[in-house]
């Protein structure tokens, strides 16, 4: 009874353990963790539904990316860098725009997606992406946050439009092409299962057998921890059995020793231990075989009584020890021969 207290709070830190190891593991199988338009989300503004799709087609190999574009060397490869802000894009030296371009040089087919936009109402200054030389149009509403669209931009081809402006459009670099678009909505879990636009996603696929979805934009960087590797191969409920099984091992082994006050309180008296002759016979006990007892108590008793014992009795005492095999007689015999002989 006295270890019911520890066994109850052990259950309850056991259960308390369990609800978080599944409050994670239900947040991350829907990805509400991960920002939006992330190929690890599966609500409306995810876009696992087609990161999964993708995956099951035959000959199609698609991977997420959590490492930066700039140090990856892909080639030949449809990349999906979404959600991006329009800001990153249209600043003067933008670096990202900079990563856009190698990426595409290099032979990929390279697909942004803008995130929606909101400015000032009263903002009349025009929007375009000047390094790309694209106008960014924006419909007009009274929080600012129109939809955006694209205006007639040099060596820039017309995807996809719609209510006759341009939202998906494309742009050689180098050995690639760079196909962007005006809004995310399209790749969205939300769009597949409501208005799908497959042939427009097919033709952004193209011929290409390998698919990235980039993550890394987002945040979500491989870092090569512990946690992420556990995370990666849901061992969530591993780590939790493990610390389940700690706390049970340091409770074992917490098992009062010198005993609790009350245990020692409640002895009577001291602890009665053996006297020197029951130690003396407990030590002859395992240190000297029955069959020499009598010769060894021979030999001490001839060394200090045994100066003026006759060489004869002598002689006939070590005759009966040689020949009795059985310690107390050999005792007995050997007392009665000297008691004759007076010798004790």
């Amino acid at each position: 009874m006295k270890r019911l207290p520890a066994v109850v709070s052990l259950l309850v830190a056991a259960a308390g353990l369990a609800a978080i190891a599944l409050l994670f593991e239900l947040s991350f199988a829907t990805g509400d963790v991960y920002p939006r338009y992330s190929s690890l989300r599966s609500d409306p503004v995810g876009v696992r539904a087609l990161y999964d799709s993708l995956a099951r087609l035959p000959g199609l190999t698609v991977e997420r990316s959590f490492t930066p574009l700039d140090r990856r060397r892909d080639s030949n490869a449809t990349v999906f860098y979404l959600g991006v802000a329009l800001e990153d894009l249209a600043a003067e030296k933008s670096e990202l725009r900079l990563q856009l371009d190698r990426t595409a040089a290099r032979g990929n087919y390279v697909v942004v997606s803008l995130a929606p936009f909101s400015r000032d109402p009263e903002d009349k200054k025009a929007l375009a992406i000047q390094a790309w030389d694209l106008p960014v149009e924006q419909a007009k509403s009274e929080n600012g946050d129109g939809a955006l669209s694209f205006g007639q931009g040099k060596n820039w081809t017309v995807l996809h439009a719609e209510h006759a402006k341009p939202v998906f459009v494309e742009r050689a670099f180098g050995k690639g092409t760079l196909a962007l678009a005006a809004t995310t909505y399209p790749f969205l879990n939300q769009a597949l299962a409501e208005n799908r636009q497959t042939a427009l996603l097919v033709r952004l696929i193209g011929p290409r057998t390998l698919v990235v979805f980039d993550e890394a934009h987002f945040g979500v960087v491989e870092q090569g921890s512990v946690a992420g590797l556990a995370r990666k191969y849901r061992l969530g409920g591993l780590v939790a059995g493990l610390l389940l099984l700690a706390a049970l091992a340091i409770w074992k082994e917490s098992a009062g020793f010198p005993p609790a006050w009350e245990t020692a309180a409640a002895s009577n008296g001291p602890v009665a231990g053996r006297d020197s002759l029951s130690g003396f016979a407990s030590l002859l006990r395992r240190n000297v075989p029955p069959r020499k007892l009598m010769e060894l108590g021979w030999s001490e008793w001839k060394r200090t009584h045994g100066r003026g014992l006759d060489p004869q009795d002598a002689a006939a005492v070590e005759s009966i020890l040689a020949t009795e095999t059985d310690p107390l007689l050999a005792y007995a015999k050997s007392r009665s021969h000297l008691l004759e002989r007076k010798r004790i």
